[in-house]
């Protein structure tokens, strides 16, 4: 049995590793989306799928914070041909950034829609509102707007609109 103390330091380096776990990720998926040499075989996926697998790797931190998330999609949905690492790297930075600014006992709202050959992904929670004087710099490499968590490497976003521009989106 732990101390309460020690459960304190434990949950600490914890957190700690969590962060840089997430740096070394953004700092990696950085990298890969600038290197113009690397192969992105496209594959047929199934993106309501990858999402509730995403989900599901997530529960335990969800579950921490004391948050929900709901997902509304259509009842059919086509597949999309394209790398899955780069989706897999795409929806878990909006995913993580939704869970690390969400406040607690919130829900998450991820929407899933398809119109004309384009599939629109959204994800909104429920956290302190960014102002919007900074909102048009949230894509910008290495930003993080006034009171956002200094633990952050400011990668991510830029990384998933980089993925979503690399497919033809926006």
């Amino acid at each position: 049995p732990l101390t309460e103390k020690q459960e304190e330091i434990l949950y600490a380096a914890r957190e700690k590793c969590d962060y840089l776990e997430k740096l070394c990720m953004d700092l990696l998926n950085f990298s890969q989306v600038h290197q113009k040499s690397q192969s992105l075989e496209p594959e047929e996926i199934d993106l309501i799928q990858r999402i509730a697998n995403l989900i599901t790797s997530l529960q335990l931190k969800v579950y921490q914070k004391g948050i929900f998330i709901e997902v509304e999609e259509p009842p059919y949905l086509s597949k999309l041909k394209v790398n899955a690492k780069q989706i897999d790297v795409l929806l878990s930075n909006l995913f993580h950034n939704a869970i690390q600014y969400a406040d607690p006992g919130t829900t998450i709202k991820v929407n899933i829609q398809e119109k004309k050959k384009a599939i629109r992904v959204s994800v909104h929670n429920q956290g302190t509102p960014i102002l919007s004087e900074y909102r048009k710099n949230i894509f910008k490499k290495y930003f993080k707007a006034p009171g956002q968590s200094q633990e952050s490497a400011g990668l991510g976003l830029y990384i998933a609109q980089q993925i979503v521009q690399s497919l033809g989106g926006k």
